[in-house]
């Protein structure tokens, strides 16, 4: 599965990410200060795509979604 966007709602209870993944270049780069969940949100859709859903319960957020 290829995604081409990972949506992350009330991170740690504050923060909202909406990140389009792009495909045409094969590289997205993820930035931003530190604590702000850039490691987190890919553990999170590293842990979908390998069906390691407890990494879920680690990092409080109300909405994740992944459109592939």
């Amino acid at each position: 599965m290829r995604l081409k966007n990972i949506r992350v709602t009330k991170l740690f209870g504050l923060f909202d990410h909406d990140i389009s993944v792009r495909l045409d270049d094969r590289v997205t780069i993820i930035h931003g200060p530190n604590g702000f969940g850039k490691t987190a949100i890919l553990k999170m859709a590293q842990a979908l795509l390998t069906n390691h859903f407890s990494t879920f319960r680690r990092a409080p957020f109300s909405t994740f979604t992944v459109t592939g």
